[in-house]
């Protein structure tokens, strides 16, 4: 059985096995176990630590744009490793296009945006690394076509946003935001607060992988009943968090809360659309902190106006930052400005994390937590290299 094989078959991503069976240091304990237990059960035995494959060469001399702000430790990183960077914020498309031919790799978080021009304008560039979870500001596709490696640093920020969902499911039973703003204006209306205790509610979880996983386990915690709505979860990984497993519209029918962790594309735009939230129950609420446009935001406005739901959370938009928006109309609803991973631990835990990978990367080729290339083991890279430098040389002809 090969790594891509083993990791489908438990239900994890290929990158996370690979560095939990090498002993990573970003993979917890707990991961690590799991993950070794598992490979014992189906007798799967570890390669040596993943690396690039022979289509990528890599050079000394590299040199790294950091185009939105990483920690002072992230940065030491690179000067440990002698790999030369140059700190550049705030650049529009048109002048990241103009320098980007210089650089070999880039750094970005959520602000800077990775458009087709950028990369099409770029010469040598090899990788392009966000220093947190997301990706929908790259073009993926462009980067892919161009041979350009696209990683990011999942682990990084998952127990943050799951944190930061959680506090807005307790803020959204207690009523906490309304109840505030109410006594700041020396109003105390304490009878038309009274929010719902959360043991024993249910609790529909849209999207399983790192961050909906650690709200699996804290809502567990908290004696929350947990389903969870997954098309990719493998029934190994249901026994591992212990959650129910269900169709998207029974989950919808039947929980109290319902918190959605999912990336956006094309099969997930307006997953939660009018004819979804009508399945909802009316006293329920619905939390998104993963990406803007996975709700339809005229459709739960709607909703909300009608009191069809209870009531929602979004720390997310579809057009950020959210400036005019008919939900500052209304007082069912809790906005914050795309908070999820804003924590000091989050923040430089995404840099260091992001800074380790690149410097693997250009210092032995090591391809980690790539989201449009396959991280290779040292013994498959062997077998394969022949034949991928065989294809890069056919791919010319074309």
């Amino acid at each position: 059985m090969n790594l891509k094989k083993f990791a489908k078959k438990i239900g994890v991503n290929p990158s996370t096995v690979s560095r939990a069976l090498n002993n990573y240091p970003d993979i917890s304990l707990r991961t690590k176990e799991t993950i070794n237990n598992l490979a014992i059960k189906y007798n799967y035995s570890a390669n040596t630590a993943a690396s690039t494959i022979g289509s990528i060469k890599i050079k000394s001399n590299q040199r790294i744009l950091i185009a939105d702000k990483i920690s002072e430790e992230a940065l030491k990183i690179f000067k440990k490793k002698k790999i030369a960077i140059d700190q550049k914020y705030n650049l529009n498309e048109d002048q990241l296009a103009i320098i980007i031919k210089n650089y070999d790799g880039i750094i970005i978080r959520s602000s800077t945006k990775v458009t087709k021009k950028i990369i099409l304008s770029s010469k040598k560039l090899k990788i392009i690394a966000r220093a947190g979870v997301g990706v929908d500001n790259v073009n993926v596709k462009s980067a892919t076509a161009k041979g350009i490696v696209v990683m990011n640093s999942p682990q990084s920020t998952s127990r943050t946003t799951a944190e930061h969902a959680i506090s807005l499911l307790f803020s959204l039973a207690r009523k906490i935001p309304f109840a505030h703003l109410s006594l700041m204006s020396k109003s105390w209306k304490k009878n038309q607060f009274k929010g719902l205790e959360i043991k024993n509610k249910i609790i529909g979880v849209i999207g399983c992988g790192n961050i909906g996983s650690n709200v699996v386990m804290i809502a567990k915690a908290l004696g929350l009943n947990v389903l969870v709505y997954d098309p990719f979860l493998s029934s190994d990984k249901i026994e591992d968090i212990d959650a129910e497993k269900v169709s998207l519209d029974e989950l919808l029918k039947i929980s109290d809360f319902v918190s959605l962790h999912l990336p956006l594309m094309e099969s997930t735009k307006n997953i939660i659309d009018a004819k979804k939230l009508k399945i909802m129950k009316k006293s329920s609420y619905i939390i998104n902190t993963a990406r803007g446009g996975l709700i339809n935001e005229k459709d739960l406005f709607r909703a909300l106006v009608d009191k069809s739901i209870a009531g929602a959370a979004l720390d997310v938009f579809e057009n950020e930052p959210l400036k005019d928006s008919p939900f500052f109309e209304l007082d069912n609803i809790i906005l914050t400005p795309h908070l999820g991973a804003s924590t000091r631990e989050a923040q430089d835990n995404a840099a260091i994390q992001i800074a380790e990978q690149m410097s693997a990367f250009f210092n032995n080729g090591s391809i980690i937590n790539s989201i449009n290339m396959t991280s290779v083991s040292g013994q498959e890279k062997k077998s394969l290299e022949p034949y991928l430098d065989l294809c890069n040389k056919l791919g010319s002809f074309a």
